[in-house]
C-alpha cells in the first residue's frame, strides 16, 4: 500500500504541467525579490568611502551602514538646530540694536536740526553733534553747518514737538524709511542787534511729517541721510514780524506806559 501511494506521488511530481507551473512560481517570485531590493538599493555615499567600501552598493538589510546614516543625520539634525538658534539670536540682537538706535538718532538729529536752524550762530554747541547724527552727504548738500537763515534774529525759547514711531529694524537691513512728526510751538524772538543789515524770513522753520531716510554706515552706526517734508503744519509763531512793524509795536508799546507826574502839592486858595 504504501508502495503504490509513493509511486502515485512520485508520478504527479514527474507530471509536466505541474512542474512548469511550479518553475514559473519560483521564478516569479525570485524575479519580486530582486526588484523589491534594487528599489531599496541606497546610492553609494561619503560614509562608504570613509570606510573604504565606496564601490559597495547599501542595502537595507547591511545594519551597520543603517545605524551610520542614522547617526550622521541626527549629528546633522542638531548641528542644524544649533546653527540656526545662533543665526536667529545674532540678527534677534542686531535687530535690537538697530531699532534703538534708530529711534534714538531720529529723536537727536531733529533736536540738533532745530537748534542750529533757529540758532545759526557758531556759538552753538549742538553744530558739534551734526557728524554722528548726519551723513556727509546730508551736510554737504543742505549745508546745514553753514546755514545762516535766522542770523537777524535771537530766538530765545521755543518747543519742540518730536514724535519717531517705534520700528522694528530687522538686522540685516542697511536702510530704512520712517515718518517722523516733528513740530516747533511758542517760539519766542527778537532781532539781533548786533546784525545792521537784516534779512527777514517768512517762517523760522518748518513744522510737519517728515519721510526720514536712514543709512547704516561702515562704522555700524546709523545716520540720517535725507529728510523730505510730506504734510505741512502751519504754526502761528513760526511766522515773524516784519521789521518796520515790530519797531513800531514797540514804540507803541512804550507810549501806552509813558504818563505824566501827578503834582501833590495842594491847591493855593483863592482870596
Amino acid at each position: 500500500m504504501a508502495d503504490k501511494i509513493k509511486a502515485q506521488i512520485f508520478k504527479k511530481d514527474q507530471d509536466p504541467e505541474l512542474l512548469r507551473k511550479k518553475e514559473e512560481k519560483k521564478a516569479f517570485k525570485q524575479l519580486k525579490k530582486e526588484k523589491e531590493q534594487e528599489s531599496n538599493i541606497v546610492p553609494a555615499t561619503f560614509i562608504q568611502k570613509l570606510l573604504g567600501r565606496e564601490n559597495d552598493r547599501i542595502l537595507p538589510n547591511d545594519k551597520l551602514y543603517i545605524k551610520i546614516i542614522k547617526f550622521f543625520f541626527y549629528l546633522l539634525g542638531k548641528a542644524a538646530f544649533v546653527a540656526i538658534a545662533v543665526y536667529a539670536c545674532i540678527y534677534g540682537f542686531r535687530t535690537a540694536v538697530n531699532s534703538a538706535q534708530v529711534y534714538m538718532i531720529g529723536r537727536d538729529a531733529f533736536s540738533k536740526r532745530t537748534s542750529v536752524i533757529l540758532n545759526p550762530s557758531n556759538e552753538n554747541v549742538d553744530k558739534q553733534f551734526l557728524d554722528g547724527l548726519f551723513t556727509s552727504y546730508y551736510l554737504s548738500k543742505t549745508n546745514l553747518k553753514n546755514n545762516s537763515k535766522n542770523s537777524s534774529y535771537i530766538i530765545k525759547t521755543y518747543d519742540l514737538e518730536t514724535r519717531v514711531p517705534i520700528t522694528v529694524v530687522w538686522g540685516w537691513k542697511d536702510e530704512i524709511d520712517i515718518e517722523i512728526v516733528n513740530k516747533v510751538h511758542d517760539i519766542a524772538w527778537d532781532f539781533n542787534p548786533t546784525v545792521v543789515y537784516k534779512t527777514e524770513v517768512d517762517e523760522f522753520i518748518e513744522s510737519g511729517t517728515y519721510k526720514v531716510h536712514f543709512v547704516k554706515q561702515e562704522d555700524g552706526r546709523w545716520r540720517v541721510n535725507g529728510i523730505e517734508l510730506i504734510e505741512y503744519y502751519d504754526s502761528p509763531t513760526a511766522h515773524p514780524t516784519k521789521y518796520e512793524d515790530k519797531v513800531q509795536a514797540d514804540v507803541t508799546m512804550g507810549e501806552e506806559h509813558t504818563g505824566t507826574a501827578e503834582d501833590d502839592t495842594p491847591a493855593a486858595s483863592t482870596p
